[in-house]
């Protein structure tokens, strides 16, 4: 599926790509030991010399912001945890506990799901 946009937003934005094989924007989520996120967004600074160019990396951007929220990125990163570094033991104890929490991440995200009414108790009786 990351095929189908990298298909999608090459074509528009290749003009870019085409001046440089570089990271044209990013978007990196980092964890801290409290558990929160920071999510550092960066893109070129444009000016008058590229201005034109910011058509491209914004539709790049946005269909990379579009793949993480969407869950489109999923497979793609899972494959990336399972092709890590072996030469390390611990990089491999690592990626299954990871995989376990995601599981457990999985199955409560299913079990509060379930219970959530399907009407409001408010709706029943509201008249109109």
């Amino acid at each position: 599926m990351l095929n189908f946009f990298k298909k999608i937003f090459t074509r528009q934005s290749s003009d870019i790509i085409a001046q440089s094989n570089s990271v044209i924007a990013s978007i990196t989520i980092e964890n801290n030991t409290d558990g929160s996120l920071n999510i550092v967004c960066d893109w070129p600074e444009f000016n008058t010399d590229n201005y034109e160019s910011m058509n491209g990396v914004a539709k790049a951007f946005a269909s990379s912001i579009y793949s993480i929220n969407s869950g489109i990125l999923a497979k793609d990163i899972i494959d990336t945890l399972k092709n890590h570094d072996k030469t390390n033991p611990y990089n491999s104890v690592f990626v299954n506990n990871v995989f376990s929490e995601l599981i457990n991440m999985e199955k409560y995200s299913a079990i509060n799901q379930s219970y959530s009414p399907l009407i409001s108790p408010l709706e029943v009786f509201k008249t109109e």
